[in-house]
């Protein structure tokens, strides 16, 4: 009984295991990182954490292949 449902359960699973992964669409990564492009560049506050003063500094930019 265990047997025929793992049989089952594997043919069941087997067209799902052999697809192709689809390749990304870099024109439309990068039309939605353009999206972003008003938040490059070097960024400063005053902040607190548990209580405590901070002066965070962040800086943002593009990385390879045009990451953010």
């Amino acid at each position: 009984m265990l047997r025929s449902v793992l049989l089952l359960l594997a043919a069941a699973l087997m067209p799902c295991m052999s697809q192709t992964p689809r390749t990304p669409d870099l024109e439309a990564q990068r039309a939605a990182m353009k999206k972003l492009s008003f938040l490059v560049g070097n960024w400063s506050g005053d902040g607190r954490i548990f209580r405590q003063a901070c002066d965070p500094v962040e800086i943002l930019g593009y990385l390879s292949a045009g990451t953010q």
